[in-house]
């Protein structure tokens, strides 16, 4: 056949060729155009070479890490945290399977967290107190407060043990009121402090004229040498006081409803002051009654004592009727019961009763 016939024919069948191809592909065009699953099977055909360079970085940065396990010291199983399969005929799609505490702390997962399983130490603290003999102190007289950031324990007792997170704790130790507070390290090995306190005690009493005994008010004050200074104790109710003091000069100030006394002591390390404090008094009963003036009414009443010619209330009562200690002088009664007020005056002289009563009918 003739050359040139032979590269003509040659260059026709390339030609019919190219437009053959040409048409297929718009056929196609067309159809993916036309079918929503062909336009959805070419959009996944597209993300396969993407996820296949996403293995292979995700492949790399996993060796990555294993080398930084070994070079740090611990290891994360990867492989108990997530397991995945590949599913579908191409496998581009992955599901998480059999995945037991993956992240989060579960009883397979073996990573470690290193910012919160610091395990916390404990130690033995041994706390004792020593104090002068004799002062007749209970067990409970003896009160621990240990403090450290938000650590606080209460204990009783002269000698007491607590296991605790070491740590700089802040002990205090009080004793009838009186407190001493002292710096204890706790470490490892454990911790023995004893805190010591200088104290004495007052035990008082207080007599009346007539004899017998009453619930009175007692009140403790520092001296500043000649003078009274600040309050020790608050005012603290019942026939007799005892109560432990540091060492140095006080007051004792003691008051029965318009009745007051007083006396100075001195305390000492290891002693027990007594004293005994005698008021000048009087009992006076107190009684709302029926006209008879002798017949109680059982009603209740507010009873108001002022003292003449002041008339300065001295004390108030609210009852029916009662028995209270007043000191010699003039006094005016005032009862109100049932919307009604009647008053009386009277007077108490020492070594005799006075009876007080008003009718309220």
């Amino acid at each position: 056949m003739d050359k040139k016939l032979i590269a003509l024919l040659i260059i026709s069948m390339s030609v019919f060729s190219a437009h053959v191809h040409a048409a297929s592909e718009q056929h196609a065009v067309n159809a993916v155009k036309a079918d929503p699953m062909n336009r959805f099977i070419e959009q996944i055909s597209n993300l396969i070479p993407l996820m296949k360079e996403k293995k292979v970085a995700t492949t790399q940065a996993d060796s990555r890490s294993q080398s930084k396990q070994a070079q740090f010291g611990f290891r994360v199983d990867y492989k108990k945290m997530i397991q995945v399969e590949n599913t579908g005929a191409t496998g581009m799609f992955r599901r998480v399977v059999n995945a037991p505490g993956a992240g989060t702390g579960g009883s397979n997962d073996s990573t470690v967290d290193t910012t919160t399983s610091a395990k916390v130490h404990k130690a033995t603290m041994k706390l004792s107190a020593t104090v002068p003999a004799g002062l007749g102190l209970a067990e409970k007289d003896y009160v621990w407060l240990i403090k450290f950031k938000k650590i606080k324990v209460t204990k009783k007792g002269k000698s007491i043990t607590a296991t605790l997170p070491e740590g700089k704790y802040t002990v205090k130790l009080t004793v009838g009121g009186i407190s001493t507070t002292k710096t204890v390290d706790l470490g490892a090995s454990g911790a023995s402090s004893n805190l010591g306190m200088s104290l004495g005690r007052i035990k008082s009493s207080v007599s009346f004229d007539g004899g017998g005994t009453a619930k009175s008010r007692w009140t403790i004050y520092k001296m500043k040498g000649s003078k009274r200074g600040s309050k020790v104790s608050g005012a603290k109710k019942g026939a007799s006081l005892s109560h432990v003091l540091k060492p140095g000069k006080y007051e004792l100030v003691v008051k029965l409803g318009s009745i007051k006394g007083s006396k100075g002591i001195t305390i000492k390390a290891g002693k027990i002051a007594k004293a005994s404090i005698h008021l000048q008094g009087a009992t006076v009963k107190l009684m709302v009654t029926k006209s008879d003036l002798k017949s109680p009414l059982m009603q209740e009443a507010t009873w108001t004592i002022k003292e003449q010619p002041s008339n300065r209330i001295v004390l108030t009562k609210k009852r029916h009727s009662a028995t209270v200690t007043l000191a010699p002088g003039k006094y005016t009664a005032s009862a109100t019961s049932g919307g009604m007020t009647k008053n009386k005056s009277f007077v108490v002289k020492l070594g005799k009763e006075s009876r007080v009563a008003l009718a309220m009918e």
